[in-house]
């Protein structure tokens, strides 16, 4: 399991990430370069453009090995006797069983759900509706939606 993912994170360092800027040209980036363009860029097509290339490395992910990644780790964890990787995970990383975990999700979306819808329509109103749904006017192709 281990090899197979640190041939995978290689083969991902590998796998060039970009985006095409306010002028049309394609521009290498990272992962946090994509975030903060996502976050902070007044232009709507780079922003999605940003976005499809995170979209873009979720495929390529997939179609490289992420599916028996997920395989290998949960057979590890369940080998411990965990129900899987993640509860595996949650417990020797936050000393915790991934029901506490949850409780304490499920309690802190309840108390910040209406401050996060009222940031979702500002949001609507800072940058129109389409901010909400991802998709601008330029970017109608289903491969976007």
């Amino acid at each position: 399991m281990i090899e197979f993912e640190a041939e995978l994170f290689e083969k991902k360092q590998a796998h060039q990430l970009s985006y095409v800027d306010e002028n049309g040209n394609s521009v290498d980036a990272s992962l946090p370069v994509l975030a903060s363009i996502i976050r902070t860029n007044e232009n709507a097509d780079v922003r999605q453009s940003a976005h499809k290339a995170l979209l873009d490395l979720e495929q390529w992910l997939l179609q490289n090995g992420f599916i028996e990644l997920v395989k290998l780790r949960n057979k590890f964890a369940q080998s411990l006797g965990y129900g899987s990787f993640f509860d595996y995970s949650v417990e020797k990383t936050e000393h915790m069983t991934t029901e506490e975990l949850f409780t304490i999700l499920d309690d802190f979306e309840q108390r910040t759900r209406e401050a996060n819808e009222r940031s979702l329509k500002q949001l609507a109103s800072d940058k129109g509706e389409q901010a909400l749904t991802g998709i601008t006017s330029t970017s109608h192709s289903p491969a976007m939606l």
